[in-house]
């Protein structure tokens, strides 16, 4: 009866050490001259693209079609125009904290607005366009 308890236990020693020694070489590949987290460290923002000298910053906004995130429906309608149908999702699972205004336009792309902040959380092209 010992022989068939002891067996196991040896099995889980042996598979704690080897997990102990793996994590121990993940550690060990972490280089020696890595910075302290609680260093401030000025940085410039992903972005951002430095031209010139480095107290020049020229900050670049991505967008898609003339949109971008956190535009409002008036500068969507300036850039794409009129011509699109609308829907509403409705955010059940409450992951985005509001429900979504969709306006799909006829060229291919889809923009989605907060229903409750009136600003652009999304933008999707179907179209090598944008």
């Amino acid at each position: 009866m010992r022989k068939k308890t002891f067996i196991p236990v040896v099995i889980i020693a042996v598979l704690m050490c080897l997990a102990f020694v793996g994590f121990k070489y993940i550690d060990s590949e972490i280089p020696a001259n890595a910075t302290d987290s609680n260093e401030i460290k000025e940085s410039t923002p992903a972005d951002a693209i430095i031209e010139g000298n480095s107290n020049q910053v020229t900050k670049i906004v991505p967008n898609l079609g003339g949109v971008s995130l956190r535009d409002s429906p008036e500068k969507v309608v300036s850039e794409l125009g009129n011509d699109y149908s609308e829907s509403i999702e409705i955010d059940n699972a409450g992951i985005i904290g509001e429900d979504i205004i969709v306006w799909s336009y006829e060229s291919g792309i889809v923009v989605s607005f907060g229903k409750t902040s009136g600003k652009v959380i999304k933008v999707v092209s179907e179209s090598a366009d944008f």
